[in-house]
């Protein structure tokens, strides 16, 4: 007999290989394009560790098992790209279209069985329960996330000759979250907001956003409407010697930076006394095309 759980980690262990190679061809033929100016296309990796703390209401912490509070410390890694739709680097406007993939764990409230293991009842008429009125919560789930969808972004704080130092923008992400204790079903984690980000400079890409959307991974009740905040700071130490050689110091260097180091807070909350959700992320990011160039370089 298939086994349908199973079958979605195979599923799983595909489509993120054939992910990464797809978006690595892709960063292959940009790097080829860079000569021309032509970087359209961003293509990182990262691996780090992901620090999740589900807070859970006070009538499922009341429950004899009281899993919500917990701090869990996991690895996480994946894959993210985007790429400039329209407008060129000196311009003001500009329009991205992104992407990411994570593969991590999480903890969520998942619905269950009556009378099962951290089994309450949260929703629905006491009297008269359905099943789908039981929920738990579930620690270090795995998961499989995919974040994608379309930002438009003004420059501002002009540096000279066209190039900006941050840009404000609106985004629209769909996000879909794969995990094992929400069985065949796709969790859906979807955002819309505003944001600033800082373009130049050592912390480049480093930026921070506030929000609304859903997230599944709640109680029916509790899906909609959620307040979301993202904050990165992120650190590329080779940009500081490639201002070094500006300044003409022996020091620096002009190859283009693969490494940077990055820590990421997010915040899910439906602002109310229901569940809430706070991610910490830290670790570091590889710049696919820059590794491809410097490979290049030396054959």
């Amino acid at each position: 007999m298939l086994n349908v759980p199973r079958s979605g980690a195979v599923r799983r262990g595909i489509c993120l290989p054939a992910l990464v190679a797809a978006l690595a061809a892709l960063a292959w033929t940009e790097s080829a394009r860079a000569a021309d100016g032509d970087d359209r296309l961003r293509v990182r990796a990262f691996v780090g560790e992901v620090n999740n703390n589900f807070s859970a209401e006070a009538r499922l912490a009341a429950t004899g098992e009281d899993q919500s509070g917990k701090s869990n410390l996991d690895l996480a890694a994946g894959i993210d790209f985007d790429y400039r739709l329209r407008g060129e680097d000196k311009q003001r406007f500009k329009i991205y279209l992104f992407g990411e993939t994570i593969h991590s764990a999480r903890t969520l409230q998942a619905q269950c069985a009556p009378g099962g293991t951290g089994c309450v009842q949260t929703e629905g008429d006491p009297q008269a329960p359905k099943p789908g009125d039981f929920f738990k919560i579930v620690n270090d789930s795995n998961t499989l996330e995919w974040l994608g969808g379309v930002r438009a972004a003004w420059g501002t704080n002009g540096a000279g000759a066209g190039k900006y130092e941050t840009e404000l923008y609106v985004k629209a992400q769909a996000g879909f979250i794969r995990a094992r204790a929400a069985a065949d079903d796709v969790v859906d984690n979807h955002f819309v907001g505003v944001g600033i980000e800082h373009v130049t400079g050592v912390f480049r890409r480093s930026h921070l956003e506030a929000g609304w959307g859903r997230s599944d991974l709640f109680g029916r009740e509790k899906r909609y409407d959620r307040a979301k905040v993202a904050a990165v700071l992120e650190y590329t130490p080779l940009l500081a010697d490639k201002k070094k050689t500006a300044a003409g110091e022996a020091a620096g260097t002009n190859e283009a930076p693969i490494l940077s180091f990055f820590a990421k807070g997010l915040f899910d909350s439906d602002l109310g006394p229901g569940s809430d959700d706070v991610q910490i992320y830290f670790g570091v990011r590889f710049d696919i095309p820059a590794m491809i160039d410097r490979w290049q370089a030396k054959k």
